[in-house]
């Protein structure tokens, strides 16, 4: 395992690499952050939920200084052409909080629960405390959830060991970019990381756990299941403890967290509306309609997952799309990149360890696996218009929570990284990581600041 100061140094090195990329993406560069951003500013205002006014979507009440800043970016997602100039930073670096609000439409953001914007938030609060302009505030904001996320993950790496596999998801284009922006989506996989460290450490009747990390895990459980809400077999974790470990306490934080999961589904349905189109989308009816007809949702399933274009984008989004999933990588890159994911998966395999820990193991993969075929039913009841042919508004990026779960399937409590086979891992996995991050930065200044004349297509 690394030293203190080889641990230290590879801290500093994310963190350098994370705040250069993001002084390289230009704001509000991720897929709905500028409808996140919203719901991180209206926490401070004491918005919990969002709120539809009479003949509006669903928002929220946000400052007049950030609804400005914002529009200044407004031009740069899917505008092929449109770049940031010297115009566009100098006047939006200008812009003040002012005190004064106006109702602006967030419907996609209604359903997340406020602690994951809680980085974000206490970055605008202190850019607001201490006078600074709602860029400067913006960029603290990103700041907090880069900072965030590295702390939550070096909990989750000091609680239980983590393997190559692990490593090299979170070394992809798509999650550098997450991290370096304001979206909640860095947040929430490091909490998945820290979900199944914790029930991998508590789920060995050997060691000792402490209450608290009981409580953690299900909330973490709450956390991710509202917000990620095909991730709901997450509940079966703690449930999982209790036959294991026979503590009770186990079986009381899991009825606690489905009665906070339950509350909050409600709260949320009953303020955010689900459209498509122009037209509200009958949620609960599709899902009984479904429901009643289990094989229609299969050939759905089979006719999306068959469709070799549909798989095409999945496989880019997940490596890396970037921005409001425009700025594509290089053909060649996602089949490196992939067959990278494939080595460090089999180098995360112990045949001597391999029957260890199974029943935890196997629970994790049945969460990853049902968690993906969830992913496709939510999709195809709250956004896919009907009847449905294929299984519309899925994202590469979706799929990265469950295969991180899966990830820790692969070694139970053995440990592979101090192994013999470190020494070709961390290398190549480092200079994969940096090739990488040279691919990504070149093709997000040729989407963003090169003259569309001057881009090699």
């Amino acid at each position: 395992m690394p030293g203190v100061w080889q641990r230290v140094g590879i801290v500093v090195a994310v963190v350098a690499v994370s705040v250069t990329l993001s002084a390289v993406i230009p704001p509000f560069q991720s897929p709905d952050e500028f409808d996140h951003v919203k719901r991180a500013a209206g926490l401070l205002s004491g918005q919990i939920l969002v709120s539809t006014p009479p003949g509006s979507y669903p928002g929220l009440w946000v400052d007049d200084g950030l609804l400005t800043y914002m529009q200044a970016y407004d031009r740069l997602p899917f505008g092929r052409t449109t770049r940031v100039n010297m115009a566009m930073i100098y006047d939006s670096e200008r812009f003040a909080w002012t005190g004064s609000t106006s109702f602006s439409v967030a419907a996609g953001v209604g359903y997340y629960p406020p602690f994951v914007y809680l980085p974000q938030a206490v970055g605008l609060l202190a850019g607001k405390t201490f006078g600074w302009t709602v860029a400067r505030s913006y960029r603290l904001a990103r700041l907090m959830v880069l900072l965030s996320t590295l702390a939550i993950l070096f909990v989750a790496f000091k609680l239980f060991p983590t393997n190559f596999f692990t490593l090299s998801l979170l070394l992809l284009p798509t999650t550098w970019f997450q991290v370096s922006s304001a979206s909640p989506d860095a947040v929430t996989m490091a909490l998945a990381v820290l979900c199944v460290s914790l029930f991998m450490k508590s789920a060995n009747r050997h060691s000792a756990i402490s209450p608290w990390m009981s409580v953690i895990l299900s909330t973490v459980v709450v956390i991710l299941t509202t917000c990620r809400m095909n991730m709901g077999p997450l509940i079966l974790l703690p449930l999982f403890l209790y036959f294991v470990r026979r503590e009770r306490l186990h079986l009381y934080l899991t009825i606690g967290a489905l009665a906070l999961i339950a509350l909050w589904t409600i709260a949320a349905l009953s303020t955010t509306s689900v459209v498509r189109g122009g037209v509200q989308q009958p949620f609960l009816a599709l899902t009984w309609h479904y429901l009643g007809h289990p094989l229609e949702f299969v050939k759905v399933l089979w006719a999306t997952l068959s469709n070799g274009p549909v798989t095409q984008v999945y496989k880019q989004q997940f490596i890396g799309t970037l921005g409001w999933l425009e700025p594509r990588l290089p053909r060649w890159f996602y089949t490196m990149e992939i067959a990278t994911l494939m080595i460090a998966l089999v180098m995360s395999i112990s045949r001597a360890t391999l029957q260890d820990d199974i029943r935890e193991r196997l629970m994790l993969v049945f969460v990853s696996l049902t968690g993906l075929v969830l992913l496709f039913a939510l999709l195809l009841v709250s956004y896919t218009p009907h009847p449905a042919t294929i299984v519309m508004g899925v994202q590469g990026r979706y799929f990265l929570i469950p295969l991180l779960v899966l990830s820790y399937s692969l070694h139970g409590n053995s440990r592979v990284l101090p192994t013999a086979r470190a020494y070709i891992a961390y290398p190549a996995m480092a200079g994969s990581g940096l090739f990488a991050l040279y691919v990504m930065t070149d093709a997000l200044l040729q989407k963003y600041y090169v003259s569309p004349a001057f881009v090699v297509q």
